[in-house]
């Protein structure tokens, strides 16, 4: 299975490590930065034109700290729902993780977004190596991986939200090497060594998503895409500042998967 990570922005110049963030979209995203074996499987590298492909707002994008504006309208981020203990079904997708909750209820305001969001589910993405995985980079550069959470709570359901206005809310955090791997992350990474099949599912309960979220008063957001086709144009990204911890041996396991 391909696997992908990535880092968080320790090397984003101090003088931008301020609260709220906004970064102008004038950078290359979408399938530009895919991975290649995501392009393969879907059909893309020589397929008719389509959105992922000609968008004018796709992402995930590269991020050019030279070009982050500080904006002081923006509000603090609350997420209602950090402290419970949440049961979730791990599910190996092929070239990610996706993990569902089940009955939980967790809402986010504030932060870029007038409208109330509900977490739908989220992905994890484990790259090749230690600095390779991510789908977002910095100034050029891949990190270990990154966790998406993707929230809708104005539409009907999660498939109408993905080609409606303001439909969905994408949280992007990255991961980064340290000496000890994020409690609820391993549980996670340890639930997906189950999943060693396609399609294969394991049952994970007593996350906490407070530990995964790390702090949301500093964060960076831009208007773009879903990161996998049909690549509606639909989605306010949030990426987070602080990074999830993992270790290299964790990183090394999940490039056998």
């Amino acid at each position: 299975m391909s696997i992908s990570l990535s880092f968080t922005f320790d090397n984003i110049d101090p003088d931008l490590n301020q609260r709220n963030k906004l970064l102008v979209y004038e950078h290359k995203g979408g399938t530009e930065i895919w991975n290649e074996e995501l392009l393969l499987k879907e059909n893309f590298i020589n397929g008719s034109p389509n959105l992922c492909q000609n968008g004018r707002h796709q992402s995930p994008i590269n991020i050019m700290t030279k070009n982050l504006v500080y904006d002081h309208s923006l509000s603090a981020m609350e997420i209602e729902g950090l402290e419970k203990q949440l049961e979730l079904i791990v599910e190996n997708c092929g070239y990610d993780i996706r993990i569902s909750l089940t009955n939980e209820f967790v809402q986010l305001n504030g932060g870029p977004s007038s409208y109330a969001y509900r977490i739908s589910f989220m992905q994890i993405k484990f790259g090749s190596a230690s600095t390779q995985g991510s789908e977002h980079t910095i100034d050029g550069k891949a990190f270990p991986g990154e966790i998406y959470s993707f929230n809708n709570e104005l539409y009907n359901n999660l498939s109408e939200a993905f080609y409606r206005p303001n439909g969905i809310l994408a949280i992007s955090v990255f991961f980064k090497i340290g000496n000890a791997t994020n409690k609820d992350l391993l549980g996670v990474v340890a639930a997906a060594e189950q999943t060693i099949f396609k399609g294969e599912t394991f049952q994970l309960k007593g996350l906490e998503l407070r530990s995964l979220l790390t702090s949301t008063h500093e964060f960076m957001t831009y208007e773009g895409s879903l990161p996998f086709p049909p690549c509606h144009e639909t989605v306010t990204w949030i990426i987070l500042n602080h990074p999830i911890m993992i270790t290299e041996t964790e990183v090394s396991l999940r490039k056998k998967s």
